[in-house]
């Protein structure tokens, strides 16, 4: 059977005009080249909005692999998160509204592990050229938000998907050449498609 992926980004935030993860979600869902079924969707930046469409796009697809993605300012490696928590704070939002401590499903689990084989993901990154680590939890807000709610989703509705989440970097004409951390969008290409190639290998053997 046919591996189907999941791929979502972001759409820009915080006054800024381009968010990675959103382009590189279309870009990675488009041009592969892995013998996947892969959809992409950019999602808002809008607490219980961004959580809501994750899961209408889990029961739609049923996917078995999901790749969420999101902006992480100041980055400079790929970075592979690895728990979900159901806490939400921040903003402003990009409906202009701020959050101290909602639960993100409420009376859910405190927290998911991601389901991806994140050390592999790492090496495999590694070794096309393409600086990544792992980080222990993908924040408070909306990245955070979609994480756990694909983990708990699936949960709920019995999809034994692999989901987990990467921070990117910036765009380095985001922040100015030289000014500031950034990552080329070809080379963060290069490293989630190599990520993606270990997640469907996964799914192609486990099934």
């Amino acid at each position: 059977m046919v591996t189907t992926v999941l791929i979502t980004g972001f759409d820009p935030f915080g006054g800024g005009d381009r968010n990675p993860s959103g382009e590189l979600a279309l870009e990675l869902a488009e041009r592969h080249g892995l013998g996947a079924d892969a959809r992409a969707e950019v999602l808002p930046v809008v607490f219980r909005q961004a959580s809501g469409a994750m899961r209408r796009l889990i029961t739609e697809t049923r996917p078995d692999v999901v790749l969420a993605m999101g902006l992480a300012g100041g980055a400079t490696t790929l970075r592979v998160e690895r728990i979900g928590v159901n806490f939400f704070r921040g903003g402003p939002d990009n409906a202009g509204d701020r959050y101290d401590g909602e639960e993100i499903a409420p009376g859910g689990p405190p927290a998911y592990f991601s389901m991806f084989p994140i050390d592999r993901l790492l090496a495999e990154s590694r070794d096309c050229g393409v600086p990544a680590r792992d980080s222990l939890s993908a924040g408070s807000y909306c990245c955070n938000e979609v994480l756990y709610a694909a983990l708990h989703t699936c949960a709920e509705q019995s999809i034994e998907a692999s989901v987990g989440f990467v921070h990117l970097p910036a765009f380095p004409d985001m922040v100015g050449e030289g000014s500031g951390p950034s990552m080329a969008r070809e080379v963060q290409f290069r490293g989630l498609q190599a990520m993606l190639g270990v997640l469907i290998r996964a799914d192609e053997t486990a099934t």
